[in-house]
């Protein structure tokens, strides 16, 4: 299965960012042309069932098929849900945040790094999905994009002012799921800075606490040898 998985990578996270471009063209370009609209529709449709088959295929390979799926829920998740329509933007947000995920030297700048990248595609994807959830509803609040990504961008945050809000089923589904996403994306991005930046000073902290006692005990060791010298020449 390894093999399969290494050669498979690659064209699988073309096809992913291909469905990325084919899911946010339609939101982002609502006026877009039939023919184009369907084009991007058939290719989510195509790409999500290459997915499934390329899951199916790994449960098929895996020596243990339950430890496989057991410890690939994640995976399942993404590929189960796109078919509830604005649930479509997390096997987008799957994408990224396979992609996002380097091995570094430096795991906590690695960390930072990955989750910065999932903080601002959790951000775009979930505008998206909003817009597309709530842009026709009766009482809408978000009438475009960029009402979307205002509103992601504040629920993120927590500040929420409240110009813009979800007021049908499926939009609210995705303001909670960005809600508890934003706050353990936030909280993991803050304290993993602030341990970072801890790191950094507190060491040099030491580092010149440590000097600054190595100069005194040197300064009260050359007053002693005066002292004693000026004592011999007393005598």
């Amino acid at each position: 299965m390894e093999k399969y998985q290494a050669k498979a990578a690659g064209p699988l996270t073309v096809l992913g960012f291909v469905f990325l471009a084919a899911f946010s063209t339609p939101i982002i370009f609502p006026n877009l042309g039939h023919g184009l609209f369907r084009i991007a529709t058939a290719l989510q449709i195509s790409i999500w069932i290459v997915f499934i088959a390329n899951y199916a295929v790994c449960i098929y390979l895996a020596t243990d098929r339950r430890h496989f799926i057991r410890s690939n829920r994640f995976g399942l998740v993404c590929v189960l849900l796109p078919i509830f329509e604005p649930f479509r933007a997390l096997r987008a947000l799957a994408v990224v945040i396979v992609a996002a995920k380097k091995r570094g030297a430096n795991k906590r700048r690695s960390l930072i790094t990955t989750t910065g990248i999932v903080a601002l595609a959790t951000w775009f994807f979930a505008g998206l999905a909003v817009t597309e959830a709530e842009r026709h509803a009766a009482e809408h609040t978000i009438a475009n994009v960029g009402d979307g990504w205002w509103w992601a961008i504040t629920t993120m945050a927590t500040v929420g002012y409240g110009d813009t809000y979800p007021v049908t089923s499926s939009g609210r589904a995705v303001g909670a799921i960005l809600m508890v996403m934003g706050i353990a994306l936030i909280g993991t991005m803050t304290a993993t800075i602030a341990s970072y930046f801890t790191e950094i000073f507190g060491a040099g902290g030491f580092e010149s606490t440590t000097t600054q006692t190595h100069s005194i005990d040197d300064l009260r060791a050359q007053v002693a040898t005066l002292q004693a010298q000026i004592e011999k020449l007393e005598e």
